[in-house]
């Protein structure tokens, strides 16, 4: 086995004392500068892997959190569905009009981050059902007001209710046969 090499004594130590320091060559320091390097690498690599991880996690329990709201709010819809059907037909419609409705909150509310829901476009969406798809025969106008995601799927499910028992009893239409909403700034109304 190679001995390394020794190191040679220089004369610059105070007297008395000797000089133990070993002279670095180039390579030797572009050597361990690619080993600093590389372990700076993968430790770079090892804590966005645990930040990655950290994130799925927070968003595996906000997922579960949505969902089980999403199920409670399903199972709710289908409780007063049934409350309020005389048939298994009137039962159907009703329930799949409020999945529907809540569908499309939903897809506001993924388009918007889930941080605000603008009301303009919640009530399109509960008249939906109810109008032309041009909404050519609803008039709707008012202020742009936004509102928190959990005060849209309140809102949204009190919206859809207005607009089927508007429905059911024709109040929805004027005598021009045009639907009619204006949303004021202190809230919504119908008219």
């Amino acid at each position: 086995m190679a001995r390394p090499p020794r190191a040679e004594s220089c004369d610059t130590a105070p007297r008395g004392q000797r000089d133990t320091t070993l002279p670095l060559s180039s390579d030797f320091l572009v050597s361990n500068l690619r080993v600093v390097q590389s372990i700076g690498q993968q430790l770079g690599r090892v804590l966005e892997r645990q930040r990655a991880n950290e994130q799925q996690q927070l968003l595996l329990k906000e997922l579960s959190h949505r969902v089980g709201n999403t199920l409670a709010v399903t199972q709710s819809m289908f409780r007063r569905s049934v409350q309020h059907a005389t048939d298994m037909r009137e039962l159907e419609t009703a329930f799949c009009a409020r999945l529907m409705n809540l569908s499309a909150v939903y897809r506001h509310l993924s388009d918007q981050q889930w941080q605000l829901a603008n009301v303009g476009d919640l009530v399109r969406a509960a008249l939906q059902p109810y109008c032309a798809p041009d909404y050519a025969d609803c008039h709707l106008e008012g202020s742009e007001i936004w509102v928190s995601a959990s005060m849209a799927l309140s809102l949204m499910m009190i919206l859809h209710e207005l607009a089927r028992k508007c429905r059911q009893t024709w109040c929805l239409r004027s005598q021009e046969g045009h639907s009619w909403g204006s949303v004021a700034e202190s809230g919504t109304s119908t008219r």
